[in-house]
């Protein structure tokens, strides 16, 4: 496996785990907990990992 093979598994890996972490933040929220904050950062992070995968994709001819 390539290495690039396995920075975009991770990535993937990553961006699944920030899936799950915003939507246990939104329960909260709707819950009536202030979570905005993190759930920016979260989002922020997931956008910069989604980049990275488009990239990785294109040399690694995914797309």
């Amino acid at each position: 496996m390539s290495a690039d093979q396995v920075i975009y598994d991770g990535l993937r890996k990553r961006e699944q785990e920030i899936r799950r972490e915003m939507a246990e933040i939104k329960c909260q929220v709707l819950e009536g907990h202030n979570l905005a904050y993190e759930l920016s950062l979260l989002r922020n992070e997931r956008q910069t990992i989604r980049t990275e995968l488009g990239k990785l994709a294109k040399r690694l001819h995914l797309r």
